[in-house]
Parts: structure tokens; sequence; C-alpha cells
């Protein structure tokens, strides 16, 4: 029964590194995208047994590599496959640590834009049929304007083929794409509010987004952040995502009357981890893969929910910096399931002591 979906893009990373002294290494045929790294960042929290809930629409270009698919089939999840005679979307990440461990990272997207959108985006009609009674959680990463249409056309198809979900009209967690975070952008922005059940831009988009000067993780201003968006708080709920100092969530107002109400919750790697994270990629996106997992473990009638998502989130994201790709399932002595040889729950279980003790104080 799917459960879960991402309708994010599916692309295979070439990483290129110049370590210290010069020297050169490569990682060819990664996989990578930001639904892959959402898609993982819930398989987390599921099992062996639950790991069918999970659904993607995976666009297949005629050149993937073959591990990245076994990678995608090695979770369990149940696939639809679009087959395609063009070239799969390849990126060239560059990361330059020579001069020392803090790395200067350059991106290509190596398919043409145009290319990209006419065949490997995913729509509404490109998922199974039969997800669509069951399918309650979507993210979507993506401009204001598409994620309003593409709210719309999941309804028209539901209305064309006369599905009625079990628990209705999946919720849809946004998170807006980068180059869509710029004032001119704005006004697609605030209307798509109305069609998502959370939006999860980083601090840096946002501020880009509101016209406010570039700000880093050391000298973020969260307060003028919440400031600037307290009007759209009774549209839905915000969280904002800082990097190794955390995220911000407010969750959404019900009349205008109500009080803002801000919580912080830390990450799971703080700065001083650093030597911890390896490279941050996929990590923001593996957030919102969590999100959805916790938003759905969270208790119903728990007035927090969104903080309880929010911990699933940040440990997620904690998986997926330590290595370059996706991080690594194994197993146990007694089949418990591991990641990069370690325990979800028990990283959930320190960060929410970590949140109950309030050590990070961000606002």
């Amino acid at each position: 029964m799917a459960r879960f979906t991402s309708a994010a893009s599916f692309i295979v990373d070439d990483i290129h590194i110049t370590e210290e002294g010069g020297q050169k290494k490569e990682y060819k045929g990664i996989l990578g995208g930001a639904g892959p790294y959402a898609l993982y960042g819930t398989r987390i929290w599921l099992n062996a047994n639950t790991s069918q809930s999970l659904a993607f629409a995976a666009h297949v270009g005629s050149d993937c590599p073959q591990h990245s698919l076994t990678h995608l089939q090695s979770l369990g999840m149940s696939i639809k496959r679009h087959n395609h005679t063009y070239a799969h979307p390849y990126a060239s990440n560059s990361f330059d640590f020579s001069v020392d461990r803090s790395e200067t990272r350059g991106f290509e997207f190596l398919t043409s834009q145009h290319e990209y959108a006419t065949y490997f985006r995913i729509l509404p009609d490109h998922l199974a049929t039969e997800w669509l009674q069951t399918l309650e959680y979507v993210h979507l990463c993506l401009s204001g304007d598409r994620c309003i249409k593409w709210a719309e056309g999941y309804r028209d198809r539901l209305t064309r083929e006369e599905v009625t979900p079990v628990t209705g009209p999946p919720l849809i967690f946004w998170e807006p794409s980068p180059n869509c975070c710029v004032p001119s952008e704005y006004e697609n922005f605030e209307k798509a509010l109305d069609h998502v059940a959370v939006v999860s831009p980083n601090h840096q988009e946002l501020s880009t987004l509101l016209g406010l000067p570039p700000s880093t993780e050391s000298e973020i201003n969260l307060q003028l952040l919440t400031q600037k968006i307290h009007p759209l708080t009774t549209r839905t709920t915000f969280i904002i995502r800082a990097g190794s100092r955390g995220c911000i969530v407010i969750p959404k107002r019900v009349s205008e009357s109500d009080a803002l109400r801000v919580f912080h919750v830390p990450a799971y790697w703080t700065l001083a981890d650093a030597a911890k994270v390896v490279d941050v990629t996929g990590a923001g996106n593996a957030f919102m893969g969590g999100l959805m997992a916790g938003f759905h473990c969270a208790d119903t009638q728990s007035g927090e929910r969104w903080l309880t998502a929010a911990l699933y989130g940040s440990v997620s994201a904690s998986f997926v910096v330590e290595q370059f790709g996706p991080p690594v399932l194994s197993t146990d002595g007694e089949g418990v399931e591991l990641w990069n040889g370690d325990s979800a729950e028990r990283r959930l279980c320190i960060l929410k002591e970590r949140f109950a003790r309030n050590l990070i104080g961000l606002c």
C-alpha cells in the first residue's frame, strides 16, 4: 500500500574531489537528485515489512547506471519505471579541499533544462494508478507556479479516474527549488502556500526570496525572517532549515488573532561535529523525507506534531551527510536495520533529549 512518494528529480551525480596536496578522487554514477534523497529520508524510518509503503515513479534514461537503479531497488519500495531513449539526467559536483576542509563546491547540471522538463519531470499522471487511493504524503521540490499546477493536476486526475482516496488527497510537503527563491517569484510562492501542508526553504533561500541580504549559518537572523513571514503563517506551516543550527518550526496559525509560535529543533550533527560531515548534498531533501515519516508517526492528538516530524527529519539528514552519495543500509545480528552502522531510533532518542534540554538557543 503506497503511502509516501517524492515527485522530485532522479539524477546521477559524478563527483570530483581535489584533496589537500592536490590529489584527485572521482566517484562516477552516484545515485542523486532530490527525489531519491527524500526517499532515503523516509525509508530510514520504515523496515523491510513496511518499505512498500514508499513509492516512486522513476524516469530512467538510456544510459542510467545499473548500480544507481540497484540502490533504489534495494530499498524495497514500489517503483513504477518509465524508460526513455534519451540520456539520463546527469550533474557534476566538484569539491576543492586543497586549502582546508572548508570546501569550495561547484555544481553543474549537464542535461538541458528543456530536455529534463520534457522527459524527466514527474507529473501526477506518471504515478501508478493503484497508488492513488492510499497516498497520504507527497514531497515536491519545484517552483511556486509548478507546485500549484502539480496539486491541481493531481486533483484533476482523481476526478478524471473517479478515485476517492482513503484519507483524502495527499498532504504536500513543499521544498521550494533554490532557483525560484528570488523576489520576482514571491507572488507565486505566496499563492502556492494554500496548496501545501508545509513549506520548508533553507535560511539562505528564504532570505533571498524576501529580498534580505544573504546570511551564513553563523549570522542568520531568524527573528527577522519570522517577522517577515508572520502574515503568511495563517496559510501553512513553515519550517526554516538552517544546516548545522537545526531548523525553526512555525506551526500554522488557525486565525490572525492567534499568537505566532516559534520552536527551535537542533540538528543531530552540530558545528562541534564538523568531522562527521562529509557532504551536505541531499541533506535538505532527506530532511523532507524524514519530515513526512515523522508527521505520520507522531501522535495525531499532539499539538506539536510538526516538532516530532522535524526531529525525524533532522535524524534523516544526519545519515546523508556522512558520505558522498546515499547512506548504507545493513542489519545487525537480530535483523534490525542500521544506517551507516547506526540506529535511527537511537539517534532520535539522543536528539529528543537534546531538544528537551533546549541546549541550543537559535532565536
